[in-house]
């Protein structure tokens, strides 16, 4: 679902809010009269606009943040809407929304929208770099115990919060066990997803920026390298999350990636020609092998954790 701040004439509708005092539902009908409002009914039901406006007390400036209220089935795999807000001294900033329900048990999750700039709007605290910050931060702003919850579950009930997490864990092994107060992964990496354990599971709320448009996997710049020492034309395995709002099929999402080493990478002990990606599976098991022209997995979803057994050709994509 995409707006514009043009279309929208956002600065045009918070004065009038402010000098005209006008009402909600009188600013709602100006902003689907204007031109640019589009509605992607793909994932969601939307019920009604819905403002609120914090005043930062910044030379008497309003800081607008405008969300979308939705009707949403929680069997769904994931949602996302969008988000406007304020920075001082930048201006209004476009954002997305994004949920998905983790499971109890073992699951996974990665960030499909860019982790520098992830936006938390508990206590007004503004864009996060979660890059040069740590991922038991980023969880601890991510995590709600109901999907109604407007305040974080670690704001909400930190004992319970703690005793719900009992480990995450990246491709390299390292850590984060809350019970200890111990986060060996520290800062979170573009295009990584992370292994998770709850007993009850949570609902998994973030907003931010969107990466730039991404449908093939050399699109994007992979921060993968230091989590592995890479060595050219050898397969090794790679967590991975798809840095996309919307969900990729994995034939045409590695498709280029294929082709770019002249199709084939070997030849197996069946006599099969093989492919750079060797292997993808998700979190249960269920496996994408190119080789075999078998797709378990089905699309690749945002939000979700992957693993893959791949071979790089050169650093063009990685880092």
């Amino acid at each position: 679902m995409k707006f514009t701040t043009k279309s929208l004439g956002l600065k045009s509708l918070v004065k009038n809010l402010v000098k005209n005092n006008k009402s909600k539902d009188s600013i709602n009908e100006d902003i689907k009269s204007k031109e640019g409002f589009k509605v992607d009914l793909l994932h969601k039901k939307i019920e009604e606009v819905d403002f609120k406006v914090a005043d930062f007390n910044m030379q008497n400036k309003v800081n607008p943040i405008i969300s979308l209220k939705e009707s949403v089935n929680l069997s769904n795999t994931f949602v996302s809407e969008n988000l406007y807000g304020n920075i001082p001294g930048i201006g209004a900033i476009s954002y997305e929304n994004f949920y998905r329900k983790i499971d109890a048990g073992n699951d996974g999750f990665s960030c499909p929208l860019d982790i520098t700039r992830i936006f938390i709007k508990y206590e007004n605290i503004g864009e996060v770099n979660f890059r040069n910050s740590t991922i038991s931060n980023f969880l601890a702003h991510i995590c709600y115990e109901n999907y109604d919850d407007e305040i974080p579950w670690f704001y909400k009930d930190k004992e319970a919060y703690l005793d719900n997490i009992v480990i995450v864990k990246n491709v390299e092994g390292k850590v984060y066990i809350p019970e200890y107060d111990f986060d060996g992964i520290k800062s979170m990496s573009h295009g990584q997803s992370y292994q998770i354990r709850t007993k009850k599971g949570f609902h998994y709320k973030v907003s931010g920026v969107p990466y730039e448009k991404v449908e093939q996997f050399n699109d994007f710049k992979w921060e993968i390298m230091a989590s592995r020492n890479i060595e050219l034309e050898k397969a090794n395995w790679y967590n991975f999350g798809i840095p996309s709002l919307t969900a990729l099929d994995p034939v045409e999402f590695f498709k280029q990636h294929n082709e770019k080493s002249n199709v084939v990478a070997g030849v197996d002990s069946y006599g099969k020609n093989y492919y750079p990606l060797i292997l993808l599976k998700d979190i249960n098991g269920k496996a994408y092998l190119p080789q075999w022209s078998f797709n378990g997995v089905g699309d690749l979803k945002p939000g979700f954790y992957y693993q893959m057994r791949i071979i790089f050709y050169n650093y063009d994509n990685i880092y």
